[in-house]
């Protein structure tokens, strides 16, 4: 498993592309968010000869979904996501149009995806885990045989999500911490929403958010 990290719009928000032996590839939380964005993820599927099969979101804040249109128009791919995400999409049209994003669509006959799900693509396999406390609907893709894990805006290094935002809130999301990723081994990367990778071993030592 190949794993590609894009760095998008004005949140510098992580998308990232997952790609198996056989160049079939996952994209998840797309957050290009206009055509010279969008461009440099296309070239490099074309480049790498890549076939784009599936879209993931973790969550629906704009910063993470903004490219959802230009994936459905050039691949017509829908992205699958925990029933809750799809209420929070709808929302999103005002809170975009703020920041100079695209406003995607909310798209229906959706792929929902639950809790402790395991979802097979080609060769490679994850497990979906629920997390709310950033945002209703929040969930973490966990490979367990690359031992890796994306966390969305759940866990970042050495800081956790905002749980300030509509559908936040701090104790649910530190419970989410506690029970879905610290249980997991501590050698685990994590690959973020935002900022650079850590592990499960690092954030359990060092993440101040935690450690009280």
């Amino acid at each position: 498993m190949k794993i590609h990290r894009f760095v998008f719009n004005l949140f510098q928000e992580n998308t990232y592309l997952i790609t198996d032996l056989k160049g079939d590839a996952i994209v998840i939380d797309p957050g290009f968010s206009n055509e010279q964005e969008f461009l440099s993820f296309k070239n490099y599927l074309t480049k790498n000869e890549i076939t784009l099969k599936t879209i993931i979101l973790t969550h629906g804040h704009i910063d993470h979904i903004a490219g959802l249109d230009f994936l459905y128009s050039n691949y017509q791919l829908k992205p699958m996501m925990h029933e809750a995400t799809m209420d929070l999409i709808s929302k999103m049209a005002a809170f975009g149009s703020t920041y100079g994003l695209p406003s995607p669509k909310v798209y229906q006959e959706t792929p929902y995806l639950a809790d402790g799900q395991t979802l097979n693509f080609g060769t490679i396999s994850c497990e979906v885990r629920y997390t709310p406390g950033h945002a209703d609907g929040h969930i973490v893709l966990y490979f367990s045989d690359q031992k890796v894990v994306f966390t969305g805006d759940v866990l970042f290094k050495e800081s956790i999500g905002r749980s300030d935002l509509p559908t936040g809130d701090y104790d649910v999301l530190k419970n989410s911490i506690l029970t879905k990723l610290f249980t997991l081994p501590e050698e685990t990367v994590v690959y973020p929403g935002h900022g650079p990778e850590t592990t499960i071993a690092y954030e359990k030592e060092n993440n101040p958010f935690i450690l009280f």
